[in-house]
């Protein structure tokens, strides 16, 4: 392109003139950056990599149960409550689990003290009063590791079975970002590719870390893989879980492996 400039030509309208040819230039620029695609993310940083929204999870969640039908008696941890290693959580009673225990009791004092006798042995009564001692203690649930509750819809008065699940808690202290990406792209992607984590805070972070996983999505109707990286909470004050973030995937991780 080229702009003539007259002799004596005032400055002013030179100035207007290259104002307008730059506008030009940045507009063909943005309209050749939007033809360019990139398949599962957004183009940045000059082709450098693709970002994928993330959603985020507690690394890891723990869901307790009982292994015997019970009712509530007490519940004491609610969503969102942070909660130490141990913490009561909640109190079942069961008098199955009752009349379990007061029989193999009833059975010790009976017992032969040598097998061969008749009878039951102390070492199977002994056996037996210990598991129903061990049923009596799960009744009262508590908290595996340090953490926040992040699920229980039980109250007072409930009754639940084997298996039901009381309460969860989930230990924040590693967080899971999880994107969902098309079987082609989970293809190019391995366990261990560098990636860089776009964490919401305030102000917002960027944290290099390793896919952790690739693996199929929990509705394989959906054709679509979760690429998965855990990083340290970077910031235990504020509450992630449940917040958006984003995976950025390097190019220079990846160009060896062809175009998506």
């Amino acid at each position: 392109m080229r702009v003539k400039i007259r002799v004596g030509q005032n400055a002013d309208d030179v100035g207007w003139a290259l104002a307008k040819i730059f506008g030009i230039v940045v507009v063909l620029s943005a309209m050749v950056s939007s033809g360019t695609k990139t398949t599962g993310g957004t183009a940045f940083g000059g082709g450098t990599g693709a970002l994928l929204p993330a959603s985020i999870h507690a690394a890891r969640v723990d869901t307790l149960t009982v292994s015997s039908a019970a009712r509530v008696r007490r519940m004491l941890a609610s969503p969102g409550q942070t909660v130490r290693a141990g913490q009561l959580l909640a109190e079942l009673e069961s008098e199955e689990v009752v009349r379990q225990a007061e029989s193999a009791r009833r059975r010790l004092s009976a017992a032969q003290p040598r097998a061969g006798e008749g009878g039951i042995t102390e070492l199977d009564a002994r056996s037996a009063l210990g598991e129903g001692i061990r049923r009596q203690e799960e009744l009262k649930v508590t908290a595996p590791h340090d953490g926040v509750v992040v699920g229980t819809v039980l109250a007072a008065g409930d009754r639940v079975s084997a298996g039901t699940p009381i309460v969860h808690v989930a230990d924040q202290s590693k967080l899971s970002f999880e994107a969902s990406v098309t079987p082609l792209m989970a293809r190019k992607i391995k366990p261990g590719d560098p990636v860089r984590i776009r964490v919401p805070t305030v102000p917002p972070r960027q944290l290099d870390a390793q896919v952790s996983t690739v693996a199929l999505a929990s509705d394989p109707a959906q054709q679509s893989y979760i690429v998965r990286a855990i990083i340290a909470n970077p910031d235990f004050n504020a509450i992630l879980v449940g917040k958006k973030g984003a995976i950025e995937l390097r190019r220079s991780a990846m160009s060896w492996r062809g175009p998506f």
